[in-house]
């Protein structure tokens, strides 16, 4: 399922990154490749000594760059003749640079960071975002692409303090809970986890969510109502804990969850979409009917689900235990177990309890226990719904 949604995000899913302070002298620019092809060298700071510089970065996802692209094409061309180089670094790849460029010419040089780490040593998070370099290479601004102005460009060519535009101050709005400023529509946080001794866990209300020590597998089967075993993807081996809150005043619960996915994608540059795809699993059957030890539950079903002992979910501590449940609530709690989907095939309907105990230090105890009760495990090649999650960029 795609997802397209303009969030506000306080995003902290990285280290530090550079604070940089306008009269001060501005980080190298390091470069992997130039567009049009010459020696990266071209771009250092020593090399452009004596010239202006306008350092921009964007990317060929970035809506807002594509946006502001006529306006520092405009700019481009009507200085081509002055001492300023007009830089445009993404940290793409080369090839599809090229393919956008095809359709979205650029003025200027294009730069390409993709190893370099340029983004980091200007403090870069969010896009589009623009530096000026004075001449004697020292940062004169730090602004965004529609602050940038012919009246800017002319006072620095003329070795003045550049007049910028007021813009959109977004520290002023990216504090949270600050009481001189109106209460968020939306407030939503990814971060790591502030201290990773503290037990995980996630809680939700109508109007909010918050989890603590989750990684991003966790959190992902909470937003896709999918289980663990089902995720697949590069990304999911991220096993770093990280901490989130999601509020949304007047919201549902079920919104909330699926604002999480957006949330998610949007934190962590993925894409995350359900598809089928046959894989190893195993079929929980029952050759011999319903086994006796499934009592029919007598609770409403709206009452029942998979327990899992004295923690409440699932199969643990050498227990196995269904209130009010059915025989595919029995096969997603193995699945949790075994690491693999495993399919209810049993044909058997309604809702049971059950409580069992094994010997889990021993050898294949769940499965000895399994078919003690009358079903079976077998492995089989099964073609079953799952969650692919691919990087963006």
């Amino acid at each position: 399922m795609s997802r397209y949604l303009a969030i506000g995000l306080i995003l902290a899913a990285s280290p530090a990154i550079a604070q940089l302070k306008v009269g001060q002298p501005a980080p190298e620019i390091r470069l992997d490749q130039l567009i049009p092809e010459q020696p990266v060298i071209h771009a250092r700071l020593d090399a452009l000594k004596g010239k202006v510089i306008a350092l921009e970065f964007w990317a060929t996802s970035c809506s807002l760059c594509i946006a502001a692209q006529p306006h520092w094409n405009e700019l481009a061309m009507r200085f081509r003749e002055k001492p300023i180089v007009f830089l445009s670094v993404t940290d793409e790849d080369r090839p599809k640079v090229e393919a956008f460029l095809d359709k979205h010419p650029i003025e200027g040089w294009v730069g390409i960071a993709k190893v370099a780490g340029l983004k980091k040593d200007y403090g870069v998070e969010g896009l589009p975002r623009t530096f000026l370099i004075d001449a004697q290479g020292k940062l004169a601004a730090d602004i965004y692409p529609w602050q940038l102005n012919p009246t800017v460009v002319e006072d620095l060519l003329a070795g003045r303090t550049p007049s910028i535009p007021k813009g959109l101050d977004m520290k002023s709005i990216s504090k949270r809970d600050d009481p001189s400023t109106p209460a968020p529509v939306l407030d939503a946080i990814v971060r790591p986890a502030g201290d990773p001794t503290i037990r995980g866990g996630m809680a939700t209300t109508n109007e909010s969510l918050s989890a603590r020590n989750g990684t991003l597998r966790r959190y992902l089967t909470s937003a896709y109502q999918v289980p663990s075993s089902r995720i697949v993807g590069e990304p999911i081996q991220d096993m770093g804990l990280y901490d989130l809150s999601i509020r949304v005043p007047g919201a549902t619960r079920e919104s909330i969850r699926t604002l999480l996915g957006d949330v998610l994608c949007a934190a962590f540059h993925i894409h995350a979409v359900k598809e089928k795809r046959e894989m190893d699993a195993l079929v929980l059957s029952a050759p011999k009917g319903k086994p006796d030890m499934l009592v029919a539950a007598t609770p409403p079903a709206n009452m029942g689900g998979a327990v899992l002992g004295a923690t409440g979910g699932g199969i643990s501590h050498g227990k196995i235990r269904l209130t009010n449940g059915d025989t595919l609530m029995l096969a997603l709690s193995l699945e949790s177990e075994f690491g693999k989907p495993v399919i209810d095939e049993t044909g058997i309907t309604g809702r049971y309890n059950l409580n069992l105990s094994y010997d889990e230090a021993a050898p294949g105890g769940l499965e000895t226990a399994i078919r003690k009760m009358g079903f079976e495990l077998t492995p089989a090649r099964r073609t079953v719904e799952v969650l692919v999650v691919t990087k963006t960029n």
